[in-house]
């Protein structure tokens, strides 16, 4: 198992197996993000194949974390329909919470299941700016 940390700072990732009950640190490393990582997905793509090759990691599944001032995470529950309609949906409840403007923001989301009460679906948003920033 491997987890990937996006941090403000650094990119971290850890190698952990377990045997039973006890886990591991088979192996980590980490590289800082430089001012050119922060202007998209190519630099910050090649930092994270940087470290995987460095750890020889070959895992398809990953745990991860963002962190910083632009990272919301939210969970909410919404009425069950088509998608088209739900990603409308989910934009107008996020639009509450994203204290900037969201022309600058790249706004996801994933169905986790079946909400608690009839005909609905928790899903859970996440907004990202567009364009960090190292204030």
């Amino acid at each position: 198992m491997c987890g990937l940390d996006l941090g403000s700072t650094w990119v971290k990732t850890v190698k952990v197996s377990r045997k039973g009950r006890t886990a591991s640190l088979e192996g980590f490393a980490r590289i800082p993000w430089t001012s050119k990582d922060l202007d998209g997905p190519p630099g910050q793509g090649g930092k994270v194949r940087t470290l995987w090759e460095h750890l020889n990691l070959k895992d398809k599944v990953v745990i991860s974390s963002m962190a910083g001032h632009s990272v919301i995470v939210k969970r909410a529950f919404f009425a069950d329909k088509p998608l088209k309609e739900l990603g409308k949906s989910v934009y107008k409840e996020a639009r509450q919470y994203i204290p900037f403007d969201l022309n600058d923001v790249y706004l996801d989301y994933q169905v986790l299941g079946k909400g608690g009460k009839q005909s609905t679906l928790e899903v859970c948003w996440l907004p990202a700016r567009k364009r960090w920033s190292r204030n």
